[in-house]
């Protein structure tokens, strides 16, 4: 998967990733300030003590990742503090766990909306799915989640709408599915497997197209990173390492498709997208506009003070001529009156009478 450029700014994302229905992974250098990095984990596992000090009395969903009911993983609500001390227990324990408990889908933001966990980047900044259910007063709801779990737990294969998920702690892996190969993946009965690295893909009288896709695209995502999958590209979660806690905004497609004029806010999703495109490419063009303006007036200034420095010069070669001009008339003057001088005492050495 291509990693978003450290130089890279909202256009870069819109025209390289978003526009593209293209996939990318941030550095963690985008999550580096969250109070949640900060405060939720300890040398890259999590605190399970703070977490249970601050939100132990929350009432959180948990599934149950070792049983399968109706192709998905059956669950249960339970407290933070008891399933923090079951995470607690299974990490101290080296023995294989009887139950693979993640807690999933806990509406976090909803919960605690003044605590501040992280901020959202510029680059997700149009949550439109979210700003519909925070202007809505007859539901209370969102689509902003946190997970977490101990190593193995997984989601089964589904697809999102435009998500961007935060990994706090641990490492998660993903599996994408190239848009348009989740197909090849039906059964003989039209129906999607809820595991694709199950090995009953590979009998084709189950799946008869599986071998016709492409391989997942497999990606760690490492601490601190941020991972955007865009709409029509499936995928499952595994997590890997020792354990994950995940903020994720999110909204599978089945959700979101019943709610009022879907079409309508897909229409003005992309209209925002394109605006925001729009917006841009005139700023760049008014800052290339003013670039310009400036240089020209800066090559204007400079003709000015060569054409002031050019007067300067022949105004200083004129004063030198004129000071000149006067140094020899007044040789001249001085010559001229020794000459009349000579002439006089002749005049007198000649005619000595006109003495008498």
């Amino acid at each position: 998967m291509e990693r978003f450029p450290q130089s890279g700014d909202f256009m870069t994302f819109v025209e390289r990733f978003l526009s593209r229905n293209e996939p990318c992974i941030f550095s963690s250098e985008l999550t580096s300030g969250w109070r949640a990095r900060k405060l939720w984990q300890k040398k890259g596992r999590p605190d399970l003590e703070y977490l249970k000090k601050e939100f132990g009395d929350a009432v959180v969903s948990v599934a149950d990742c070792s049983q399968v009911s109706f192709s998905t993983h059956p669950k249960h609500d339970m407290q933070l503090c008891d399933y923090l001390h079951y995470w607690k227990c299974m990490l101290e324990d080296k023995t294989p766990p009887t139950r693979l408990l993640y807690l999933k889908d806990w509406h976090f933001v909803r919960e605690f909306p003044d605590y501040g966990a992280y901020q959202v980047p510029e680059y997700f900044l149009s949550d439109w799915l979210n700003e519909v259910w925070d202007i809505r007063e007859d539901v209370h709801d969102d689509y902003r989640f946190v997970y977490m779990g101990p190593a193995g737990t997984w989601t089964p294969f589904h697809a999102d709408v435009f998500s961007w998920s935060a990994n706090i702690c641990g490492r998660k892996e993903w599996l994408l599915v190239h848009a348009g190969d989740e197909m090849y993946l039906k059964d003989s009965l039209g129906c999607l497997p809820m595991d694709i690295t199950s090995a009953s893909l590979q009998d084709r009288s189950i799946y008869p197209h599986a071998h016709k896709g492409c391989a997942p695209i497999r990606v760690i995502q490492e601490e601190g990173e941020v991972i955007f999958v865009p709409r029509t590209i499936p995928s499952p979660l595994i997590t890997t390492g020792l354990t994950h806690l995940v903020f994720a905004v999110m909204a599978s497609i089945a959700d979101c498709k019943d709610m009022d004029d879907w079409e309508g806010h897909c229409q003005q999703s992309t209209k925002q997208t394109r605006e925001a495109k729009e917006n841009v490419e005139e700023e760049e063009e008014e800052e290339e506009g003013k670039e310009v303006e400036e240089g020209k007036e800066v090559e204007k200034e400079v003709e000015v003070e060569v054409e002031e420095e050019e007067v300067e010069v022949e105004e200083e070669e004129e004063v030198k001529v004129e000071e000149e001009v006067k140094k020899v008339e007044k040789v001249e003057k001085e010559v001229k009156e020794e000459m009349e001088k000579e002439e006089n005492v002749l005049l007198k050495v000649r005619h000595p009478c006109t003495q008498l």
